[in-house]
């Protein structure tokens, strides 16, 4: 029978599979600023997967560079995820609250594949390592 953090881990990766899905979807349906924000999602559930992975409890944050050092004192290979996560981790309140930032920056086509771009490599790296 699966510890719960065999079930968490699977349940966390999915979730992030499912957000990129979406990410993908809201791509070709030109919404931008959403797209951003989804990958931002998906790679903190990817990361936070690998950490349950490792026996870790869950860390309440939505900043992907704290949950990367995190994963890095498993695994120095997650360094490689450094920019991907410093670019993504300010999507989370950037693309939600239009009434706080310039949410307009974000209706950008090329910033919103370039966020897919890089949600999906952090998928598929922790994918390797789960």
């Amino acid at each position: 029978m699966p510890d719960r953090f065999s079930e968490l881990t699977k349940i966390w990766f999915k979730t992030a599979q499912e957000d990129l899905l979406w990410a993908k979807h809201d791509l070709g349906a030109k919404f931008y600023s959403r797209v951003c924000f989804i990958c931002q999602q998906a790679a903190e559930k990817a990361l936070k997967s690998y950490l349950f992975s490792q026996k870790e409890t869950l860390v309440r944050t939505h900043d992907l560079l704290k949950l990367l050092k995190i994963c890095q004192k498993h695994d120095s290979s997650f360094l490689k995820l450094k920019k991907n996560c410093n670019i993504l981790t300010d999507y989370y309140i950037d693309t939600r609250y239009p009434d706080i930032w310039d949410i307009t920056r974000f209706e950008d086509k090329k910033l919103a594949e370039e966020a897919l771009k890089l949600a999906k490599e952090i998928l598929e790296f922790v994918k390797k390592k789960i």
